[in-house]
């Protein structure tokens, strides 16, 4: 069964702040003058203490510049904060649903694909033909997540555990009694997810200019038809 295609927008602002500050004060100045008598006795007067010097600022030191990620590159954090999220929606089913297991080859397969919807499209979402997603001579399941900004942008522009999410809020758009999406809804990233049989995933990550795709893909596949999930 070809799975729905997951979409999030996240638009993004640069704001300018400026700060002003101004100001300046005067007082009025006053006389006195003494008529007659004796002139009024001179008070000591006091020595003015010298002023220190003024310290010379510390320049403060420019911000560090994001490093960009480059393509073909999941940091070993990330690997793990998608497993670890995967893991989390699965233990959410309370029914003792077998954890995940990360592939590296199976996220190099899905970085390639990755790579290609850079290449071919502009991070354009779009599944590869059943006759592509074999692996090992297996099927594989897929996810895919798009998201894209107002303005470029360096590293990730979505966390591991935003693109899970997307995902997993399918649920309530799934009935286990008709074994199907609710009408005109998606919910077949969320089935995968869940899906007991599934051992494996991996996932990769392409960046286009202000946009990003991620793919992730699982043995064995979930989404058999007619079937639930567990």
């Amino acid at each position: 069964m070809k799975q729905p295609l997951a979409r999030s927008f996240i638009l993004t602002a640069t704001l300018l702040g400026l700060t002003a500050c101004g100001g300046g004060g005067g007082g009025d100045g006053g006389s006195s003058t003494t008529t007659g008598g004796n002139p009024p006795p001179t008070n000591p007067t006091t020595p003015t203490p010298p002023v220190p010097p003024t310290p010379t600022p510390t320049p403060t030191p420019p911000p560090t510049p994001t490093t960009p990620v480059p393509d073909g590159v999941l940091p070993a954090a990330v690997a793990s904060a998608l497993l670890n999220a995967h893991n989390a929606v699965r233990d959410a089913e309370q029914v003792n649903l077998p954890k995940l297991n990360w592939s590296e080859p199976l996220a190099k397969f899905a970085q390639e694909w990755a790579d290609h919807l850079k290449a071919s499209n502009s991070c354009t979402m779009r599944h590869r033909a059943d006759s592509q997603r074999l692996f090992n001579n297996q099927v594989t399941g897929e996810n895919l997540y798009y998201s894209w900004s107002s303005v470029p942008y360096t590293g990730f522009q979505s966390t591991p555990e935003a693109v899970i999410k997307l995902w997993a809020d399918e649920k309530p758009d799934y009935s286990f009694v008709t074994r199907n999406c609710a009408p005109n809804k998606a919910c077949g990233h969320y089935t995968q997810i869940i899906w007991k049989s599934t051992t494996t995933v991996g996932c990769g990550r392409a960046q286009c200019n202000t946009q990003e795709i991620w793919v992730c893909n699982y043995l064995p596949a979930g989404n058999v038809s007619g079937q639930n999930p567990y």
